[in-house]
């Protein structure tokens, strides 16, 4: 039996929720971890904006002093852990967002398994060519010239009727 409309829809939705809560936890993993590595150099450029607003009159010295004091508690590791979740988190969120706007008006999705039959083509293709050119690098087809007796500095395309793409050495 087929499933209800009211079923494919809930599938629908939980499938592209999925897929949005996803692509936000990778992304936000991924800029929590650069975020930790930059963190010293943020909070270095806080302390600095915080020392050049100080400098602009009295107005500017008490905004650049909390500036600076703001920089000086985040210049331990719980700093560096605050400014690592706040980059994390609006990652996600912008992600997330971003992934869910991409995928408003698309009515499926799926993750879908490749066939064997592709794959095994895709592996028998690599495997020829990796023995082509294994072919090449021990001496070609072993006899002639390729089918290109030509002054062009080209190798020849490994076919006796000089049929194919030409192979270059050197400079084209």
């Amino acid at each position: 039996s087929r499933p209800s409309p009211m079923t494919r829809t809930f599938g629908r939705r939980w499938r592209r929720g999925a897929a949005v809560v996803g692509v936000g936890l990778a992304s936000g993993a991924a800029v929590a971890l650069t975020a930790g590595l930059a963190a010293p150099a943020v909070i270095g450029g806080i302390a600095a904006v915080g020392g050049g607003i100080s400098s602009l009159g009295t107005a500017g010295a008490l905004l650049g002093t909390g500036v600076a004091s703001i920089a000086s508690l985040l210049s331990g590791a719980a700093g560096v852990a605050v400014v690592t979740s706040l980059f994390g988190a609006t990652g996600a969120g912008l992600a997330a967002y971003k992934m869910d706007r991409r995928l408003a008006d698309v009515s499926e999705f799926d993750f879908l398994q490749p066939r064997k039959a592709l794959i095994l083509a895709a592996r028998e293709a690599a495997a020829e060519r990796a023995a082509e050119q294994e072919r090449e690098h021990d001496g070609g087809d072993g006899g002639g010239d390729g089918g290109d007796g030509g002054d062009d500095g080209s190798v020849g395309t490994g076919r006796p009727d000089g049929g194919g793409v030409p192979r270059w050495r050197g400079r084209a």
